[in-house]
């Protein structure tokens, strides 16, 4: 896998954690968040970042995954905070479509 799928992964992380918010999820789903979706959101945004660590580790080593997935991290925190600034209902949408692109690269 590059480092754009791992990237990509890093990117659904977030944005699934990101989604495990009140305010967030309101804006984004334009319906209310129930404690079983917050839970749902926080379990799948924090097993995607493990699979993000562990798909580094396995393709550059465990030091090195450590850094690339600090870097990979900041980098999809800024690009999700900038989506939810200006286009939050953009999410919705980009977050599948991620998901579609990181199956593929896994299968590829």
């Amino acid at each position: 896998m590059t480092a754009t799928g791992e990237l990509l992964t890093c990117f659904i992380a977030m944005g699934l954690l990101a989604l495990s918010y009140f305010s967030h999820h309101r804006v984004v789903r334009n319906r209310p968040l129930t404690d079983a979706q917050a839970r749902g959101f926080r379990t799948a945004g924090t097993a995607m970042l493990v699979l993000c660590y562990w798909l580094a580790s396995r393709h550059y080593g465990p030091a090195y995954a450590s850094v690339l997935l600090l870097g990979w991290v900041c980098l999809s925190s800024i690009i999700l905070v900038i989506l939810l600034s200006y286009k939050p209902r953009w999410l919705q949408p980009i977050l599948p479509a991620s998901a579609v692109v990181c199956l593929l690269g896994l299968l590829y």
